[in-house]
């Protein structure tokens, strides 16, 4: 299982950087979001923090980027599309950390 979430997560950073170039990719979106969270599957809990931390960061910053002359358009779309990535996998560690929630509600 371990090779399929290592795989989501280097397909996820290749069409993030494919998109990011101008390559267009029909439905790139939705297929970054599920690969993150896909890719987000296979790790430990104790990264939640760092992931939810990258994914504000990400959705916050990338956009700067752009005010770098000759590449910076580049940098932002690709980061852009990271930030997507990291996103789908947020969404998933939230409802996974939520669904925890209400079953330890119910068992006590």
């Amino acid at each position: 299982m371990g090779k399929l979430f290592a795989g989501a997560r280097a397909v996820a950073v290749l069409l993030a950087v494919l998109v990011g170039v101008g390559v267009v990719v029909p439905m790139a979106t939705p297929l970054l979001m599920i690969l993150g969270a896909v890719a987000v599957l296979g790790d430990p809990e104790e990264n939640n923090v760092r992931l939810l931390l990258a994914t504000g960061i990400l959705s916050l910053g990338a956009a700067s980027l752009d005010q770098i002359p000759g590449i910076g358009m580049y940098l932002a779309g690709i980061f852009v599309n990271l930030g997507t990535a990291f996103m789908g996998a947020s969404i998933l560690v939230i409802g996974r950390g939520l669904l925890q929630r209400i079953k330890a509600d119910w068992t006590k």
